[in-house]
């Protein structure tokens, strides 16, 4: 990252507005990958309860688990051109030089694609496990609220009880999973979205620019797909969470409560109030991960685009 934003600093007067873009495209990259890799190590207890939850298999009912729900959580454990060299302390003028500057950048970008992906891949094995101890969760309650004791039947109404409270003890498990999930996340998430609507806003400058030649644009275009494709895959699992939650809560909605004992009418009440607010995977708590949050990115990046068209073509030292 110091590497890259020494050279604007040293040099910026010998620039061309095109090529700071270019730099700080490459120093915006390496800024959000180190600033994830710190927020992760930063809260890895929080990690280490969400695997240990995972480990334990969230939740274990006291009849055990049917063969749909087992299939479910077997799914979910298997699941898991023109180079800017930036400023560099000597002069490259020699072949060994050379070749130790290049092994510099292979380092560092391998780093920060390998952080990215490593950051993305372990989302995805964590939204998959929620995903699934949701639908879990749904077919215990249907199978639950489905058992109607006969009236008088102590033993039946005890048992229809026992059912409902095993759910809700399933339940307050997934939100302590889903509040350390959201905890642990909320800083790279923002850093993911953030990152991607300037990484998107600095692409189509470089690439609409009319010096750029057709290697500099694919290059460019090339570094966009991932960091395009991290997004959407977050929006996309954030979505997937909310829409699963908002079927938890219809389960229990579309209940026929009316026909359970008193007790257990109750238990669904408590359970509709837990469920009525879907989980939502935010950013920082500034944004929301969704699908229309991908339309947002994409409508503020256009704005910040339109805004940067402003300086093309002036020099450094011309800005004001």
């Amino acid at each position: 990252m110091f590497h890259y934003s020494l050279r604007v600093a040293f040099t910026y007067r010998d620039l061309e507005i095109l090529t700071i873009i270019k730099i700080l495209h490459l120093t915006n990259v390496y800024f959000l990958a180190g600033l994830c890799a710190y927020v992760v190590l930063l809260q890895s207890n929080r990690f280490h309860v969400i695997h240990s939850i995972i480990k334990n298999g969230f939740y274990n009912y006291p009849e055990g688990l049917t063969q749909e729900q087992m299939l479910i959580r077997s799914k979910a454990n298997h699941k898991w051109s023109k180079e800017y060299n930036g400023w560099i302390p000597f002069v490259v003028d020699s072949w060994a030089k050379y070749f130790l500057s290049q092994f510099y950048h292979l380092m560092a970008a391998l780093s920060a694609a390998l952080l990215g992906g490593s950051v993305c891949i372990v989302f995805i094995a964590i939204a998959e496990h929620l995903l699934a101890q949701l639908e879990i969760l749904c077919i215990s309650f249907r199978n639950a609220i489905g058992f109607i004791p006969a009236p008088g039947d102590r033993v039946g109404e005890k048992l229809a009880y026992q059912r409902v409270k095993s759910c809700l003890q399933h339940h307050n498990i997934i939100l302590k999973f889903f509040d350390e999930f959201q905890k642990y996340y909320s800083i790279p998430l923002f850093c993911m979205l953030a990152g991607t609507t300037v990484a998107m806003c600095t692409i189509a400058f470089v690439v609409t620019d009319p010096s750029s030649t057709f290697g500099v644009s694919a290059a460019f275009l090339s570094l966009m797909a991932p960091e395009v494709a991290f997004c959407i895959c977050y929006c996309t699992y954030g979505q997937k969470i909310t829409d699963m939650s908002d079927i938890l809560r219809d389960t229990v909605y579309n209940a026929p409560w009316y026909y359970q004992p008193k007790p257990v009418k109750m238990a669904l009440l408590m359970a509709l109030n837990k469920t009525r607010t879907p989980m939502t995977l935010s950013a920082a708590g500034l944004k929301d991960c969704s699908i229309k949050s991908i339309g947002e990115i994409t409508q503020t990046t256009y704005t910040y685009f339109n805004a940067l068209q402003l300086f093309r073509g002036k020099p450094a030292y011309h800005r004001e």
